[in-house]
């Protein structure tokens, strides 16, 4: 999972080496913190959103599978106070 977002995050930045996927498991909760430059914010969020919406929506679909009861969160730049919890 976190090399599917690694690859759709780095797809959507210009500046592709400084993308960094992390997770973090806490029970039944998976957490992805992804720090991208701050100057490729906007793409990755995109118009709206509509950006991480999709990759929100395409990584919490796994979760709906039936032998995988964890829940997936995407945490893009928390650690720089620019926190989206999607």
């Amino acid at each position: 999972m976190k090399n599917i977002i690694l690859s759709l995050v780095k797809g959507l930045c210009n500046n592709e080496e400084k993308v960094e996927v992390s997770e973090e498991i806490k029970g039944n909760l998976c957490i992805y913190h992804v720090k991208v430059d701050e100057d490729d914010m906007g793409r990755v969020i995109g118009a709206g959103g509509k950006n991480i919406n999709a990759i929100t929506t395409l990584i919490k679909s796994f979760g709906f599978k039936k032998d995988n009861k964890l829940r997936y969160i995407i945490k893009i730049n928390d650690e720089q106070k620019n926190e989206v919890l999607l």
